[in-house]
């Protein structure tokens, strides 16, 4: 009809147009309705249209929008935009909007057209209706809502509290399934938590006039407490079916007097010390009112408290209104009255009060409240009284006197008088430690007690009536333990009587004589001497002399004068008489020195004497012929090959070489003999000796006067020195690729320079590398190669080969050397070519003119002449858009869309496209090589995707901006999620615009904004908050994009730990700070002054104040200032000597008025300085030296030790000699001052004897403490001068070495001059060592003759830091003389000690929600270098920076938060070295794991439950046979909960899908997710159940996280299934079950498998088995989508059978791995004949149950008779039975067993069950009675598939099964006595079916 119209308007225009021209309007949007939310920028699918007449044509007519004086056409308006051309109408400008336009809500729009060329124009006015949408939200009118309340006010249900709460909606009306706004009560906010509480408020609606409005009341339905809330935050909910609004109502809670006291403050303990005086002790207590206008408290002890029969209050009252407790009396603990019993043993330390308070109701006059919501409950605290020592311990006796004997034994006790103690002190303080003072070497105290010490001997060794003292004078010395310390001191005299107990001792200890070989009679050889302390004949005095030994027929000795003269013998210088020639040279004797004239009791000692015979030359030298081997290019033999020859008379032997041939190539050692290669440094070579290697050298040996000669013959051994050399080294050749094998291609040759008739010389040839394939050969040798027998080449493949060829010898090493050879190969066009890929893509827009370019089609062929040519082949096809294939000659025709360039294979568009009708277009393609006879061709394919032009962008939902967000959230969360939608899907988000700190980054695919970097609110640019610009980029093509931006606002958190830094520059850390004071500083010495600062920004919080704390009882610090001072308490104290370095540390801790708190630790280490508080200590007590008389004035004969614990100057001793103390009457010696050297200061000759003197150190330069000990010089007889020192030119000079270098390392070398001559001339050199003459120490050696001193071993200063040498040069006079010198030795330190931890591993346990920031801090590592500095790094185990270790404290801090469920374990080696940490022991774990340096610090992370469960399969399913016995395996459903690592903790049960109507179908076992059927399901046969399953992770299902899955379950007939023959045992086939589901399911007409039964072969229908084959019984279902619902359907045998052979075939190779020989239907005839045997099998079992228990009843009653017991009411098996009461075992429950086919076997056994005794009735029930027999031994039984229900404890079962027709009530069953026990129990049981 419009059609019509518009031509007959159209006709009526041409008419008047042929009067004159106009344009004439068709259509205007007339009567044109838009909604008000319309998007900008979108069609409105309205067009104008006009025509020009008389021509009705609109090809000329441009359209626009009229405006007033102007011809000009306006594109847009403010609404609309027009396309001028089109006249289509565009949304534009302004947002329409229904609810603020005026009026009827229309809009005016008028139209204007206008010819092209100006010369016609028209307008049109036309109106357009706008209509509403719902796009406003309600709106609250009220202003504030708010209710105050009384608590526990009644309230009746609909309780009004507010009146007339009202809501509007501009819109005109609300959208369904709401028919008006709607108001609920959606949640309530009490203290800060989001609580329910839609059963306390709601509102109610009281009119009812437009679905724009609501008015109601707000009601309070339930009683209000103040205590649980003061106020409540009720928040209202208004929807009107698209927007939601909220607003608060504010419940106040006035408050009442309603709540008892409450206890604030109470110490369960207070301690205070004995002694405080009355009103000293200050025990507060507090309690306050609950209510919110408390009243005050009134305190009082109860009444009639007593201890002891004490009062409370005779000790202590308390302050009735401040809560304080104080003492009324003196507390201590030595009162009798009070507190101490003596008598008892009693001390009344603790003292329980019990207290009271209650609130006062009345102040005058004073009323205090009683009840119990007056008065608190009563509390009990304890005062207990501290014992503090008060009291001297005493000695029984001020002196006491004992007498011992020399050589007393050790251990031996001084009785009496008896010693005893006492203090009155608590046992408490009652401890005290006695000792010597000083400190005794010979005596010690023990005994039982402290009170009773008994002296006893410690060291009898020390106690000497020879050596002195005679007597000692001790001094006890009683100590308290404990502080204050009172000191009590006694005296001990003992006096000592002689023994004879020394030996006599030879002076020296040792002779050392030289003497000629012909010593006649008489000639006097040595004269010894020894001496004996002993007074009289135990002395020198009674002193006899014995020549003992082997020897001592050839020598004779004076037993008075000890002098050894040699004995008379007949020929003298020839053996039996002294012969230096015949062993041995050095005749050795022993002399016994005798005291007491060798009466009985008489003590000796020996000494040795070694007489040395001299020599004379009177024999030739003796050599003989040596023949040795040496190898080539050696310089020495191996080993050295040494001449040797020997001489009776002398070693001083001369070798030369008087002759050699061939050559001059050996040289000779003249000394030693050694013969070696004379060739400049060169080794021998093979070809320098004769034809065969050899030498013949002749050697002469000659002592001086005598000559012999040894012949030497030598042979060099050739090595393999020599490579094989190729000439040329390069190789090249050029064959056809059709080369055949066999063919010679080139000869290759080498030659080595060793000898060719050796293996070093020998060689053959080998292709070592570059031979692809095998195609080449070589002979190895003549070095001809050939191609391989078998070789093909292909030039496109390989176009030349580079091979290396060897020629290796076969020495040994065997050597080799290489030759490169080429072989190139020569083409030939024999190749096809081949389009490359075979399958090619092109995508081309719809758009695209003919004649566009698509792309070129890639070929290639391998042939090098080859000339290609392309063309279209005649397989072409195309689909739809929607996927439908295209008919080219009914539809649209595709075949010529594109065509291509036969030359250069370019593809062009050839016809227009349209992407709806072929969107994809597949051509076949032809390439020709045209080259060569016949043309050769390759075939590909073109597939082209022709897709649609992208005209709209995506739309972005509505955000929230601006978002705001806490500072320092972790990297990576969530800011917020841009939703965008397009038509073609999105592509991307982006970010393309924010400031430069970035911080923010976008996910691509979900456009989740999350956080990139660090967002700190404190930095220093002072950042509030920032903004980003994201983009939304969809699929499209050309893809289009949209943009939204969003403002950001940051919230400041404490999010910074203070620092501590230098005052002056807070940019500065300083992290240790250092003090020196004197050690036993007083309380308030200010040791340091520390500043932290704290990053955080003020923003109206105390995030950036700090406060100062220090843990020590030696130091404290003040909290504001941070000044740190010396406070000491609980008993420390400051002593250098205990520890000279003090590290501890100071915390500070900012947000002193809030949470969180950060803090952080500084190190302060206290050095404390010495100060003189120790007195020195000489090294021994006693010195002992000995010299001769002869020494020189001024030599120094002993240096004094001593060491102080303190240091410097106070250490610092000087030495005297004490005055009149001793034997040196003539004051022969002195003492150096400074040096500690005893020298002697006048002549002592002529004055042999022994002196005693004492000499004293004296600290701080001899100022300071003072110490004795005794020196006991002994002045020997001389007959000549001693040695004179020259090196060391000083006594004690010191010397310095380092440690850890080698032994055998120079140490110095000494020297000393003597001027007499002969023997008395020569100087030896020796230690004296614990008073021995000695060569070596177990430190040092010295040689005799040189004075070379040399280590001993390899020095470490941390076990000894200096050693001191006692140097001795004595001469070899008959009388020898010497004289000593100290020498120290000091060791240097070299950081040679790495520090090392006490344990390899330690263990910390960190929850993981613990907040970041301090662990702990691990152990201390000890390093034994001097004054080391050890730092702390963790060296492996932190990649991801989790933790951070503090190198200085050892804090171990938590840096990022942990997940047990991410990483449960973290191993983190901390090394501690003195620098930096060697990180190579990373990668060394044998390093690692022994290096005491390294710690493992093995961090667990304890678990929260914080993870729900995950199912291990996405997808679970199996099938049921419709006659499956009742709990039937169906499936096992497993999942693990990360949280515990496991499915052990997971709890399963079925939710859903698992009953119809009340009948339960399936059930799952809670622990082990195994799924059975509850019923029997032949009615259900052909079902599909979907049972939905709950996994939790723990018991509570109200706590529990928990996760859901649906398990599939097919009900399946038997005739459904097919049988499987399968080529392996069962045991294989069930290996590989789950890869034969797979494998069948890739069929396409089959969905899911079910393996129901695995059995052996059945081979015939007797029942025959074979185990090497299997028989597997298997289902399908096929699953169909219909309308969107999913069917399944299960396959019969034959269809299931088809597809199962069709994929055989199909997917052979898949197939060959199942082994699978046959398919075929399985057969039903074996079911019927198994249920058959099944019915009668049942029939015999139950008769022979019923026998048993027969039998068993009658033993019973036997058994009952025979003990005479009471007669017992027997079994009745009647139609009424009860089980016994007490059940000791559970019964095993036997159920009917319904037989399918084959008996539904599943691989896993059901889980042990134990059977409830509860009844079960179902259909048809038969009642089983069941006897249990327990045996004393009872045995496992393991029951078949029959049982159905398991037993826990391993009993042994008979089950009877009786039927009757009526349930069977239970009766009481006999127990008889335990020794041999049969229980019959009647158990009513149900038959399931």
């Amino acid at each position: 009809m419009v059609k019509l119209w518009a031509a007959v308007a159209l006709i009526c225009c041409g008419l008047i147009c042929c009067v004159t021209a106009e344009i004439v309007w068709i259509d205007y949007m007339q009567s044109y309705q838009i909604y008000e939310n319309m998007a900008l920028g979108v069609s409105t699918n309205q067009s104008v249209k006009a025509v020009q007449m008389p021509q009705g044509t609109s090809s000329n007519i441009r359209y626009g929008f009229y405006k007033p004086n102007s011809d000009e056409l306006q594109t847009t308006s403010t609404y609309f935009s027009i396309d001028s051309l089109t006249g289509e109408v565009f949304t534009y400008g302004n947002q329409l909007d229904y609810d603020k336009a005026s009026g009827n809500r229309d809009l005016t729009v008028t139209f204007f057209a206008k010819t092209v060329d100006g010369s016609e124009s028209s307008f049109k006015t036309t109106s357009i209706v706008i209509l509403d949408v719902n796009d406003v939200p309600p709106k609250f009118t009220n202003d504030s809502l708010s209710v105050f309340i009384e608590e526990n006010t009644e309230v009746g249900a609909g309780f009004v509290a507010l009146k007339d709460i009202f809501i509007t909606d501009n819109d005109t009306f609300v959208t369904s399934p709401l028919e008006f706004i709607e108001v609920s009560v959606e949640y309530c906010v009490v203290l800060g938590r989001i609580v329910d509480c839609a059963h306390q408020f709601d509102i109610i609606r009281t009119s009812i006039s437009s679905p724009k409005f609501f008015t109601g009341d707000f009601t309070i339905n339930a009683t209000l407490d103040y205590e649980q809330a003061s106020r409540i935050q009720v928040q209202l909910l208004a929807r009107d079916g698209v927007h939601n609004v909220t607003t608060d109502v504010v419940v106040n809670v006035q408050d009442k007097q309603d709540l008892p006291p409450r206890w604030t403050v109470v110490p369960k303990e207070s301690f205070v010390n004995e002694g405080v005086k009355v009103g000293e002790l200050s025990v507060i207590v507090e309690a306050e009112d609950q209510d919110s206008q408390p009243r005050p408290i009134f305190y009082s002890f109860t009444e009639g408290q007593t201890i002891d029969g004490i009062d409370i209050r005779d000790i202590f009252v308390i302050n009735d209104r401040t809560g304080e407790i104080t003492n009324v009396i003196v507390l201590d603990l030595e009162d009798e009255k009070y507190f101490r019993n003596y008598k008892g043993k009693v001390v009344r330390r603790v003292w329980p009060i019990l207290l009271k308070a209650c609130e006062i109701i009345n102040e005058n006059p004073l009323q205090v409240g009683t009840g119990g919501m007056e008065c608190a409950v009563t509390q009990d605290i304890e005062i207990i009284i501290e014992d503090v020592n008060d009291n001297r311990p005493k000695f029984s006796s001020s002196i006491y006197r004992y007498v011992i004997r020399e050589g007393i034994p050790n251990g031996d006790y001084l009785y009496n008088p008896e010693i005893r103690i006492t203090d009155r002190d608590t046992d408490i303080y009652n401890k005290f430690n006695t000792s010597f003072v000083p400190e005794s070497a010979e005596f010690a105290l023990s005994g039982p007690t402290r009170a009773n010490p008994i002296i006893e001997i410690k060291n009898t060794s020390l106690i000497d009536y020879d050596r002195g003292p005679k007597q000692y004078t001790l001094y006890l010395r009683t100590v308290d333990i404990d502080e204050p310390s009172f000191v009590s001191t006694a005296t001990v005299i003992i006096n000592v009587t002689d023994v004879n107990d020394n030996s006599p001792r030879f002076v020296p200890e040792s002779y050392n004589v030289r003497i000629p070989e012909d010593s006649q009679q008489g000639f006097e050889v040595v004269q010894v001497t020894s001496i004996d302390i002993d007074s009289g004949d135990f002395g020198t005095a009674g002193i006899l002399y014995i020549l003992e030994g082997a020897n001592k027929h050839r020598f004779h000795i004076d037993e008075l004068s000890g002098q050894i003269t040699v004995e008379y013998c007949e020929t003298y210088g020839v053996e039996p008489c002294l012969d230096y020639d015949t062993q041995p040279i050095t005749y050795f004797l022993s002399v016994r020195a005798v005291d007491t004239k060798n009466e009985p009791g008489a003590r000796d000692h020996t000494v040795t004497v070694a007489v040395e015979v001299t020599d004379v030359n009177d024999n030739p030298p003796i050599v003989g012929d040596y023949s040795r081997f040496i190898t080539e290019g050696e310089i020495r033999f191996s080993p050295d090959l040494f001449v040797k020859a020997t001489d009776r008379d002398s070693t001083n032997l001369e070798y030369s070489i008087r002759n050699q041939s061939p050559g001059k190539f050996w040289a000779i050692d003249k000394s030693t003999g050694l013969i070696f290669v004379n060739k400049s440094g060169q080794g021998i070579k093979f070809s320098d000796g004769d034809s065969v290697g050899r030498f013949i050298v002749e050697v002469a040996v000659t002592d001086g006067k005598f000559t012999a000669i040894s012949n030497v013959h030598i042979t060099v051994i050739d090595i393999n020195d020599n490579a094989p050399t190729f000439f040329p080294r390069y190789y090249e050749e050029t064959i056809d690729e059709t080369t055949p094998g066999g063919t010679f291609v080139l000869r290759v040759s080498a030659t080595d320079a060793d000898d060719p008739t050796s293996e070093n010389g020998r060689f053959s040839y080998n292709i070592a590398s570059g031979n692809v394939g095998g195609r080449f050969v070589i002979d190895k040798k003549s070095g001809d190669i050939y191609t391989a027998d078998n070789a093909v080449f292909n030039i496109e493949i390989i176009k030349q080969y580079n091979m290396t060829v060897i020629a290796i010898d076969d020495g040994k090493p065997q050597l080799e050397g290489n030759a490169t050879v080429v072989v190139k190969l020569r083409d030939t066009n024999n190749k096809d070519p081949f389009i490359d890929p075979s399958l090619q893509e092109f995508t081309v827009y719809d758009n695209v003119n003919i004649g566009y370019s698509v792309g070129y089609v890639g070929a290639s062929d391998p042939d090098i002449n080859a000339l290609l040519e392309f063309e279209w082949g005649n397989d072409k096809e195309a689909n739809s858009d929607e996927g439908f294939v295209v008919d080219p000659i009914n539809g649209f025709d595709y075949r010529n869309l594109f065509r291509i360039e036969r030359t250069t294979g370019r593809i062009f568009v050839n016809e227009p496209l349209d992407s709806r009708r072929a969107s994809l277009v597949s051509y076949s393609v032809i390439v020709r090589d045209v080259f060569p006879t016949p043309k050769q061709n390759g075939t590909g394919t073109v597939i082209f995707y022709i897709k649609p032009f992208n005209t709209r962008p995506p739309q972005i939902e509505p955000f929230q901006s601006p978002i705001y967000i806490n500072e320092e959230q972790p990297i990576g969360s969530g800011v917020i999620s841009l939703i965008a939608q397009d038509d073609n899907g999105i592509r991307i988000f982006e970010l393309i615009e924010q400031p430069d700190d970035n911080f923010f980054a976008i996910s691509p695919t979900t456009g989740s904004v999350s956080i990139l970097n660090r967002i700190d609110y404190d930095d220093i640019r002072m950042i509030n908050d920032s903004y980003f610009i994201a983009t939304v980029t969809d699929t499209g093509e050309p893809e289009l994009t949209s943009s939204a931006s969003v403002s950001v606002i940051f919230r400041n958190i404490n999010d910074n730990f203070p620092q501590f830094v230098e005052r002056d520059n807070i940019n500065r850390p300083k992290n240790i700070y250092t003090s020196r004071i004197p050690e036993n500083s007083p309380d308030g010495t200010p040791i340091a002054t520390v500043y932290a600062f704290d990053r955080d920004r003020p923003d109206n919080n105390s995030f950036h104040e700090i406060r100062y704390f220090m843990d020590d009882d030696r130091f404290d610090v003040d909290p504001i200032s941070g000044e740190i001072f010396v406070r000491l308490r609980n008993g420390a104290v400051l002593d250098r000597e205990q520890n000279s370095r003090i590290n501890t540390q100071v915390v500070a801790r900012d947000n002193p008025n809030g949470t969180p708190q950060n803090q952080r630790a500084a190190a302060v280490i206290v050095t404390l300085t010495d100060v003189n508080d120790n007195p020195p200590k000489f090294s021994r007590d006693e010195y002992y030296v000995q010299i001769y008389e002869t020494i020189a004035v001024g030599t120094d004969i002993l240096q004094l030790f001593s060491t102080d614990r303190d240091i410097g100057d106070n250490a610092r001793s000087y030495y005297y000699k004490v005055a009149d103390m001793g034997t040196d009457h003539g004051d022969f010696f002195d003492v150096r001052q400074e040096a500690g050297r005893v020298y002697l200061k006048s002549s002592v000759l002529r004055n042999v004897g022994t002196y005693v003197f004492y000499v004293q150190a004296v600290d701080l330069f001899g100022t300071g403490f003072a110490t004795n000990a005794s020196v006991t010089v002994d002045v020997l007889p001389s007959a000549n001068a001693p040695p004179v020192w020259v090196i060391p030119p000083i006594d004690n000079m010191t010397i310095y070495v380092l440690e850890e270098q080698y032994k055998g390392m120079l140490v110095y070398d000494v020297s000393a001059r003597d001027v007499d001559t002969g023997d008395n001339g020569v100087v030896d050199y020796s230690f004296i060592y614990d008073g021995e003459t000695t060569q070596s120490t177990p430190e040092f050696n010295i040689n005799r003759v040189t004075g070379v001193i040399h280590a001993e071993i390899v020095y470490d200063r941390e076990l000894v830091d200096r050693y001191v040498l006692l140097l001795n040069a004595s001469d070899r006079g008959e009388t020898r003389l010497g004289t000593t010198r100290f020498l120290t030795v000091v060791i240097l330190d070299v950081n040679d000690n790495p520090p090392k931890f006490a344990e390899p591993e330690i263990e910390i346990r960190v929850a993981e929600n613990r907040p970041l920031g301090e662990i702990r801090k691990i152990p201390t590592a000890t390093d034994i270098d001097l004054n080391p500095t050890i730092v702390y790094h963790i060296i492996s185990g932190n990649g991801d920076g989790t933790f951070e270790l503090d190198p200085d404290t050892r804090m171990l801090y938590l840096r990022k938060p942990l997940d047990r469920e991410v990483k449960s374990i973290y191993y983190l080696d901390v090394q501690a070295s003195n620098d930096e940490p060697d990180f190579t022991v990373i990668t060394d774990r044998k390093k690692r794991a022994t290096d005491p340096s390294i710690l493992t610090v093995k961090v667990l992370v304890g678990d929260i439950n914080d993870e729900a469960p995950r199912f291990l399969q996405d997808e679970y399913y199996g099938c049921v046979s419709a006659r499956a016995p009742f709990e039937s395996h169906i499936m096992t459903i497993q999942a693990i909960d990360s949280d515990a690592i496991g499915t052990g903790v997971v709890r399963y049960r079925v939710t859903d899908g698992h009953m119809i109507g009340n009948t339960t179908l399936f059930g799952i076992h809670e622990k082990f997710g195994i799924i059975t059927n509850r019923m029997l399901m032949r009615r259900y046969a052909d079902s599909t159940f979907f049972v939905t399953v709950n996994a939790r992770d723990r018991e509570d299902i109200d706590t529990a996280e928990s996760a859901n899955t649906v398990a599939k379950i097919f009900v399946n007939q038997p005739g459904n299934e097919v049988k499987l023959l399968i080529t392996q045992n069962t045991g294989e086939v069930r290996l590989y079950k789950t890869q034969i589901q797979s494998i069948l399911e890739q069929a396409s007409d089959l969905d899911y498998v079910c393996i129901n039964d695995i059995q052996d072969h059945v081979i015939d229908s007797a029942g025959s088995v074979s185990t090497l084959w299997s028989d597997v019984y298997v289902t399908g279902v096929r699953k169909n989508v219909v309308n969107g619902v999913e069917k399944y359907t299960m396959l019969s045998s034959t269809e299931l059978m088809n597809i199962i052979n069709t994929e055989r075939y199909a997917r052979k190779s898949d197939f060959d791995l199942l082994y699978i020989r046959e398919v075929e239907a399985a057969s039903s005839s074996q079911e019927i004949e198994l249920e058959d045997q099944a019915v009668l099998i049942i029939v015999i079992i139950i008769a022979i149950l019923i026998f048993l228990v027969i039998i068993f009843c009658i033993l019973a009653f036997m058994c009952i008779r025979a003990a005479k017991r009471q007669k017992k009411e027997l079994l009745l098996h009647k139609t009424h039975a009860t089980p016994a009461p007490i059940v000791q075992q559970e019964p095993v429950v036997v159920e009917p067993i319904i037989y399918d086919n084959r008996m539904f076997v599943t691989e896993e056994q059901p889980p042990v069950q134990v059977v409830e005794q509860q009844e079960i009735v179902e259909h048809d029930p038969v009642h089983v009675q069941y006897a249990v027999v327990q045996k004393r031994s009872p045995s496992p039984q393991f029951i078949e598939q029959s049982v159905h229900q398991y037993v826990e404890d391993d009993q042994d079962a008979i089950v009877v099964e009786l039927k009757d027709d009526e349930p069977q009530p239970r009766d009481d069953v006999y127990q008889p006595e335990p020794e041999y026990t049969i229980e019959t129990e009647v158990v009513e049981e149900t038959q399931r079916f």
